[in-house]
């Protein structure tokens, strides 16, 4: 495994975090406007956790997929090797 692997490895994991992250206050949220969750003990508002929800949960589905902007800004000398241009990447992503 070279360092590009390695690094896209890496940077799915922290996607499958963020991910998870997104969907427990998705959830969460979810449980509150149902009236399932007990709001009296929440010391938090749910909409910023609505908004943060939506963010990581987007954010980990773009790097569970790769995140291809992302592994070739980290390493930009691979493009050479493979031919393709980043508009060419980002068009795939």
């Amino acid at each position: 495994m070279d360092a590009k692997e390695l690094f896209s490895a890496a940077v799915r994991v922290v996607g499958l975090l963020s991910f998870g992250r997104g969907f427990f206050d998705l959830v969460y949220v979810l449980l509150l406007n149902l009236g399932l969750w007990d709001a009296s003990v929440v010391t938090d508002k749910y909409n910023a956790n609505l908004i943060y929800g939506l963010m990581y949960f987007l954010i980990g589905l773009y790097l569970l997929r790769g995140a291809r902007l992302v592994v070739n800004f980290a390493f930009p000398g691979d493009q050479e090797k493979t031919g393709r241009t980043r508009a060419e990447d980002f068009e795939d992503s």
